[in-house]
């Protein structure tokens, strides 16, 4: 690797956490991935002496943590080498063959900062539009500014010829020690204290539109003021495009009714997947069909955890009472303040049992489907997730908990059982399926309330970017809050004020 500070910007589905360019991975991570090109630099360290941590790698929830780690792990043969996960279930145990921190910011922070940093040369900031601003900003950032200062306090100490004794950081009090933490001899050779440090940005939503506010203008700015002439940006040419390979559809319907169309969309998926038992493969273009004979698996998104659990309940047949309801921070501040009749009307924005006998179409989803939404412990969300990637159930509900970097083979639909409440989000949904070079099919169920974004994403061509409708875009903003603010009073229940708040809290 070339030591550059790097902003990899590319499509969802194209490789980013491994690498496009396989064969050019030894050169640079100038190409689309990370993990690869990581690696690598690892191994020409693996001769040195003992193993220390000298990568630190941040993402947005525990489920891509698992997935990064699973994949940085099948990457290092022999197990010559790993990475210690940090989650909120996860406690940080650096092992004698430890190289690399894959975690959770806010968990992260509950160590001490300066102990975990020492030794780190590359720090990896994955779905980086998420993690740079929103709720988990302020770790980020602490951790970032924390190592930056310890790098420039070294190099001025290396000027003076003095040795460093300790960095000027504010740190929490209640930080956790770290266990097993290799001190003496193995934590002072050449290198390890390290002097430099490497960063890089991976996202699949980063415009550079010029404006500084925005996620890229800051994650630029601050790399600029590191070295102005380490910056360097990666991105792919469909990058903020829905890919060609991508059958979508937006169906307009009423809250009333989109349980019937719901069934609807799933019976005609089914039935189109039984009929080919696999996806056609365009003759045009170089890629692999979905293999004959995988799963029907089909993810619908919902805005909301009590939307899912509702949509859940419905469509498994699940006795609620086996299953914890998730809290119901979701509804308005002034919801304790209404009589109980209208508390009932506001919970329940759609009568789930009213609309299961208007159906025209019969629900034999009774027992498989699964849910993944804030609420639901980590253990419980992964066994759920490993089911559906097995095909054991062909439905998985979830918020956007599942929108962002999962990599889940070969997924035959997604469907928007809530439309999206930006650009951004629906960008990554669509980014579920139709992956590396597969095809796939993507439902958007859009009512009144969404007509907005549904009409500016229209009138959006096939070849053209989404930058100008993302929701940074001060104007789109504002009429977003507007009909968000709209569908509150209209007892349709949201998360918070902002587009991108489940980015992180889910």
């Amino acid at each position: 690797m070339e030591g550059r500070n790097v902003i990899i910007n590319s499509e969802t589905g194209s490789g980013k956490t491994l690498c496009n360019y396989i064969c050019n991975f030894f050169i640079s991570c100038s190409s689309t991935g990370y993990l690869l090109p990581l690696i690598n630099k690892l191994y020409s360290d693996y001769e040195l002496g003992p193993i220390v941590p000298r990568a630190l790698i941040l993402a947005p929830t525990a489920e891509l943590v698992h997935q990064i780690s699973t994949v940085f792990r099948s990457l290092v043969p022999n197990n010559q080498f790993t990475a210690s996960i940090v989650t909120s279930k996860s406690t940080l145990l650096i092992k004698d063959n430890t190289a690399a921190i894959i975690g959770v910011p806010h968990n992260i922070t509950t160590y001490h900062a300066p102990s975990l940093l020492n030794s780190i040369e590359t720090i990896i900031v994955d779905e980086a539009d998420a993690l740079v601003t929103g709720s988990a900003s302020r770790d980020v950032w602490t951790m970032l500014n924390c190592k930056r200062l310890m790098v420039e306090s070294k190099k001025a100490d290396e000027e003076k010829q003095t040795k460093m004794t300790e960095v000027n950081v504010e740190i929490s009090s209640s930080s956790k020690r770290i266990p097993n933490l290799r001190r003496g001899s193995s934590i002072t050779r050449h290198g390890l204290d390290s002097k430099n440090c490497q960063y890089l940005f991976v996202g699949a939503t980063l415009p550079s539109n010029n404006n500084e506010k925005s996620e890229y203008g800051i994650i630029h700015g601050w790399l600029k003021k590191l070295n102005p002439t380490l910056v360097h940006l990666a991105r792919t040419e469909n990058v903020h495009k829905i890919i060609s390979t991508l059958q979508s559809d937006c169906i307009m319907t009423k809250n009333d009714e989109k349980l019937e169309t719901l069934l609807h969309i799933l019976d005609k998926v089914k039935s189109n997947y039984n009929d080919e038992n696999k996806m056609t493969p365009n003759k045009n273009l170089n890629r692999s069909p979905v293999a004959k004979g995988d799963h029907l698996k089909m993810i619908v998104f919902t805005n909301t955890a009590y939307h899912a659990f509702a949509l859940y309940r419905f469509l498994d047949g699940t006795d609620p009472n086996l299953m914890k309801e998730p809290q119901r921070s979701v509804l308005p501040l002034h919801f304790e303040l209404l009589p109980p009749e209208q508390k009932e009307e506001l919970i329940n924005t759609v009568n789930f049992e009213k609309n299961y006998f208007k159906a025209q179409y019969s629900n034999e989803w009774k027992g498989r489907c699964g849910i993944l939404h804030k609420d639901i412990p980590i253990e419980v969300r992964e066994e759920i997730l490993n089911k559906f990637i097995n095909g054991d159930i062909p439905i998985l509900i979830t918020t956007d908990i599942a929108s962002r970097g999962l990599d889940i083979p070969n997924v035959t639909a997604v469907i928007q059982y809530d439309f999206a409440l930006s650009a951004v989000d629906y960008l990554h949904r669509a980014g579920r399926t139709a992956r590396s070079g597969n095809e796939g099919q993507f439902f958007s169920m859009a009512t009144e309330n969404d007509s907005f974004l549904v009409e500016a994403i229209r009138n959006i061509k096939a070849s053209e970017s989404f930058d100008s409708v993302f929701s940074r875009n001060r104007n789109l903003r504002r009429k977003l809050r507007k009909l968000k603010k709209q569908q509150t009073d209209q007892n349709d229940i949201i998360d918070s004020d902002e587009p991108n708040s489940e980015a992180v809290n889910y």
